[in-house]
C-alpha cells in the first residue's frame, strides 16, 4: 500500500499559499493564521479570484467577494484541523484511495460545492475521505458536540444595503424594528434554528451571535435583519444517524466539521477582521460587524 503523507496545515494552490512559522492575523499581509502557518492577503486574493472566474458569469458583487474570501479561509482552516484530527485517530488516505473515489465524487463537482478552485479536487476528495474515516469512528450513541439553538426575529429586505441600513436603524432604535416586524405582516420571521439541525444557516453567524445581537441572513435573493431573542447551548451527541442524513457535499462537510471543534483551541486559529471572523461553534469564518 503507497502512503500519502498529509500536507502541511495550508493547502497550496500552485505556489499560492505563504507558509510563516510566527504571527498573528493583524500582522501585515495575513489573511489568518494559524500555529506554524498563515494565508497571505495576496494569496487568498488569487484564491478568490479563481474561484469567481470559474463560477461567477458578469462581475461579481461586493457581497460575493466577501463570501469567497470566506469560503477559501474556512476550507484551508478546516483542511488544517482535519490533519491534524486524522493524526490523532490513526488515519491516512492513500493517493489509491483517492484516485478510486474521484470519479464518483467528480461527478458530485465537490470544488464548486466547497467553493474553492477546481485544482484542489484532489485535495477536496481526500478531506471528503479523511471526514469519512472520522464519521466512522463515530461511536452509535454519538460525538459529543455542543447544540446552539437560537430564537430570532426577522424583517426582509430587498438588497444587501437595504439590509444594512435595516440594520443600522434597529440597533439604535430597537422600537423601530418592532413596527416594521407589524408592518411586514405575514412577511416577517419569528423561528428557531438549531446547529444540528439547520447547520446551512451557521455561515451567517446566527449561532455565533449573543441576545439582542443583530444578524444578516441571506434568503435566496434577498436578505432577512434577524435580532438574537435568545442564545442557548447544551452539551449533545453528533450521530452517525444525523450525519448519514446529511445529503450533498457542503451539507456533510459542514456538519461533520462540528467534530474537528475539539482542535481549534490548541490550533490558535485567527481570522484578519477584514474577511470576518471565526466562528468556533459552526467551525467556520463568519460575517463581522461590516454585514458582508
Amino acid at each position: 500500500m503507497v502512503v500519502h503523507t498529509r500536507r502541511s496545515w495550508l493547502l497550496p494552490l500552485v505556489g499560492l499559499i505563504a507558509i510563516s512559522t510566527s504571527g498573528c492575523a493583524g500582522q501585515a499581509g495575513a489573511a489568518a493564521t494559524m500555529a506554524g502557518g498563515r494565508v497571505t492577503e495576496s494569496a487568498l486574493a488569487q484564491r478568490s479570484a479563481i474561484v469567481l472566474a470559474e463560477n461567477v458569469k458578469g462581475a461579481p458583487t461586493d457581497s460575493q467577494r466577501a463570501i469567497v474570501n470566506r469560503d477559501q479561509i474556512t476550507y484551508l482552516i478546516r483542511h488544517a484541523l482535519l490533519a491534524r484530527a486524522a493524526a490523532a485517530a490513526g488515519i491516512v488516505v492513500t493517493d489509491a484511495e483517492v484516485h478510486a473515489a474521484a470519479p464518483t465524487l467528480a461527478q458530485q463537482n465537490v470544488t464548486a460545492a466547497l467553493a474553492i478552485p477546481k485544482a484542489d479536487e484532489a485535495g477536496a476528495i481526500r478531506d471528503l475521505l479523511t471526514l469519512s474515516a472520522l464519521i466512522k469512528k463515530v461511536p452509535a450513541a454519538g460525538a459529543p458536540v455542543d447544540d446552539v439553538s437560537v430564537t430570532l426575529q426577522g424583517v426582509p429586505a430587498d438588497t444587501r444595503a437595504e439590509a444594512v441600513a435595516k440594520r443600522s436603524e434597529f440597533s439604535s432604535n430597537p422600537a423601530s424594528m418592532a413596527a416594521a416586524l407589524s408592518a411586514a405582516a405575514d412577511k416577517g420571521v419569528d423561528q428557531t434554528f438549531t446547529l444540528l439541525g439547520q447547520n446551512q444557516v451557521a455561515g451567517a453567524g446566527v449561532f455565533r451571535s449573543g441576545n439582542s445581537d443583530m444578524v444578516l441572513v441571506p434568503n435566496g435573493t434577498t436578505f432577512l435583519v434577524m435580532r438574537i431573542l435568545n442564545r442557548t447551548v447544551k452539551p449533545s451527541k453528533l450521530t452517525p444517524a444525523a450525519l448519514s442524513a446529511a445529503t450533498g457535499v457542503a451539507p456533510l462537510f459542514n456538519l461533520a466539521s462540528l467534530l474537528l471543534a475539539r482542535y481549534e483551541d490548541p490550533a490558535g486559529i485567527s481570522v484578519n477582521p477584514r474577511y470576518g471572523v471565526w466562528d468556533p461553534v459552526s467551525v467556520q469564518v463568519v460575517p463581522g460587524n461590516d454585514g458582508l
